[in-house]
């Protein structure tokens, strides 16, 4: 829960940051959808760790695509917290269906 929280922490300054312009309607989409992600998480919601786990697979697509693809490394401070933060998200899904987390989400009376 730490490595998603701060993930979505550096994500959210990274965007603050980069698009002062569209700043109240991407943040505050950006805020909704990962905050309350991380609550399902935080509840046992088996669903949200599957939508996180999609979302984040679809971020290191478009990563894999920029670094491989397009032979573009991160160029600047924002794109590395980027890909620091995206890391960190990796980390955190990986970590959410492998041992005591998967055990966690399949505990007896848990909702699902």
């Amino acid at each position: 829960m730490l490595l998603l929280c701060m993930s979505v922490v550096i994500g959210i300054t990274v965007l603050i940051v980069r698009h002062r312009k569209w700043l109240v309607g991407e943040v505050l989409i950006s805020i909704g959808v990962a905050g309350g992600l991380c609550l399902a998480i935080a509840a046992r919601r088996n669903w949200a760790r599957w939508v996180y786990s999609v979302l984040t697979a679809l971020t290191w697509l478009n990563w894999i695509r920029f670094l491989i693809v397009l032979r573009h490394p991160p160029t600047d401070i924002l794109q590395a917290a980027t890909l620091a933060a995206d890391v960190m998200e990796l980390m955190a899904v990986i970590l959410l269906f492998t041992g005591p987390s998967s055990r966690w989400f399949k505990q007896p009376g848990t909702p699902a």
